[in-house]
């Protein structure tokens, strides 16, 4: 072998390494956006149960501040 053979496939080797530390990451990158997603819902669902239940009587004020 010559050395640009032996250059490209140190390089193909550390590609193939590099592209297999890529995909160990997307396990947590997968789990956070299933959890975000769900206390983004919950924050949702709680948001509509205060204006189904308090909107009306509370101040002005204090709704506006809810929705932010």
């Amino acid at each position: 072998m010559t050395s640009t053979q032996d250059s490209a496939a140190a390089i193909a080797a550390l590609a193939q390494e590099l592209l297999a530390q890529r995909f160990k990451t997307y396990g947590p990158l997968l789990i956070g956006f299933f959890l975000s997603t769900i206390l983004f819902g919950v924050t949702l669902l709680q948001t509509y149960q205060y204006y189904d239940t308090y909107g009306s009587e509370d101040r002005r004020h204090l709704v506006i501040m809810v929705g932010f």
